[in-house]
């Protein structure tokens, strides 16, 4: 004989309903009233959708594995409650559907499996499984208390799913928001692709989320998380030419972003047991393309102000770009209290050059000269050419003593090169450098730039191939 249930289970349903803030916190409660009133355990929530046909568990918003899934289908299919234009309720026990509608006595045997099947919507079926270890049967007046208990959970569902819905569109909205925050602080595009995958791997939580890039030598390099255990996927991307592509397993998703001809990003979405959905197949199709646009706007920005900044024939920073650089690394210098030096190379007897083997030599000349100091110098050093044959380098937390064995190490480099203008020939070069440095009590811009010079006038008046201070 069944629990004799009173309107305190109702009262007790409804509190919970109102108060649960979460599909795992409502499924344990419930769990426990339907154990108090019913002797039902093991509570466990299914959410059949109809639409893209798949079950996923309703606590953990977790898509089950095709056999369970086939499992729980079966006992849907049976009682046809997803195709109902009414709201249905079903209680399967062993095998055989019970209409609540009925109101029959029914027999519940110890350790059965008793699952109610309710239709949330013409697309969504819920399906809750109990277990019991006890024989009992349910009365008419507990199949009453129990299908007005299945509505208030078929409410419950329904508002929660709306909701989750609605967060859901908020967090994709969020994503691109907070992704194109990224592309204004100009972060490097690698770096915007590692955020991206960070992001999604929140956001997809059935799926592994993958980061690929392909750059200019066409090599496809994984860059967010470290490894990837989806097989052959490599040769998978060297086939992608749409904006985005499901397998035929409709386990693996590629969406591709397009920055250039020679740079491209691909969002990988993988699960070995699940497959993608539709709603995330449109979130992500949309994430890529407003991405995608925004990437090329950057790239597009990126490679007009270096155009507009580089020497088109050392590839060096030009004149501009050394002006302004130079300002905000004199600034940021005094603030923080920290050395800051400087460097005028000029090459020794250029002109002599350009008369005797001609400008195109004197070109190749100036290009191996600035690579030369490019392979010197260190990162977050900025080397420009300055006008004609000369050069300057701002080093940043550079003081006197280390300047002079930076700038020794050029000088002896270009001394030692060898530059060739046809196969067996080649000629030799010096370069005559001036410095200043903070250290030394330059403060100001033209400061700095004046008192180099002066070191650099005496360097070539003192036999050119030599460093001045």
């Amino acid at each position: 004989m069944a629990t004799l249930l009173s309107f305190d289970f109702l009262t007790e349903l409804t509190l919970i309903s109102s108060q649960s803030d979460s599909a795992d916190k409502f499924v344990r409660e419930i769990n426990y009233l339907f154990s108090k009133y019913y002797n039902f355990d093991g509570l466990k929530v299914f959410i059949y959708n109809k639409e893209e046909d798949y079950i996923y568990d309703f606590s953990k918003n977790r898509q089950l594995l095709s056999q369970e899934e086939a499992y729980f289908k079966n006992i849907i299919n049976n009682t046809n409650a997803y195709s109902a234009d009414d709201f249905f309720k079903f209680l399967h026990l062993n095998g055989k559907t019970f209409d609540f509608s009925s109101k029959k006595e029914i027999e519940i045997i110890k350790n059965s499996k008793i699952n109610i099947i309710l239709n949330i919507d013409n697309k969504t079926t819920a399906l809750l499984e109990f277990s019991t270890q006890y024989r009992t049967d349910l009365m008419p007046n507990d199949i009453s208390y129990l299908e007005i208990a299945s509505g208030q959970i078929a409410s419950f569902i329904k508002l929660y799913l709306d909701k989750r819905s609605l967060i859901r569109e908020i967090d994709h909205h969020e994503i691109t928001r907070e992704l194109l925050t990224h592309l204004e602080k100009r972060l490097s595009f690698n770096k915007i692709g590692c955020i991206l995958g960070e992001m999604l791997d929140k956001f997809l939580t059935d799926n592994l989320v993958y980061i690929f890039t392909k750059a200019q030598n066409n090599q496809h390099k994984l860059i967010w998380p470290k490894n990837c255990i989806i097989p052959n996927i490599y040769n998978t991307l060297s086939s992608i030419n749409n904006r985005y592509q499901i397998l035929k397993e409709k386990n693996i998703g590629i969406f591709m972003i397009k920055v250039s001809d020679s740079i491209s990003f691909y969002i990988v979405v993988y699960d070995k047991g699940t497959k993608i959905l539709t709603d995330d197949i449109k979130y992500l199709a949309q994430i890529s393309a407003q991405l995608e646009l925004a990437m090329q706007k950057s790239y597009i920005h990126a490679k007009k102000i270096k155009e507009a900044n580089i020497d088109s024939l050392t590839n060096l920073n030009n004149r501009r770009a050394f002006d302004n650089k130079l300002s905000e690394l004199l600034e940021k210098a005094l603030n923080s209290n920290m050395p800051l030096s400087f460097l005028l190379l000029d090459i020794d007897y250029f002109k002599n050059i350009n008369d005797k083997y001609g400008h195109l030599v004197g070109d190749k000349v100036l290009t191996e000269v600035a690579n030369i100091i490019k392979g010197q110098i260190r990162s977050n050093d900025f080397a420009a050419r300055y006008g004609g044959e000369e050069f300057a380098i701002i080093l940043p937390d550079t003081s006197i003593d280390e300047v002079i064995v930076i700038a020794e190490r050029i000088r002896k480099s270009i001394e030692t090169t060898k530059f060739y203008y046809q196969q067996d020939k080649y000629l030799t070069s010096s370069i005559s450098i001036g410095i200043s440095s903070t250290d030394n009590n330059c403060k100001s811009t033209r400061v700095l730039i004046e008192k180099a010079d002066n070191a650099l006038y005496d360097a070539k008046h003192s036999g050119r191939n030599t460093i001045k201070l």
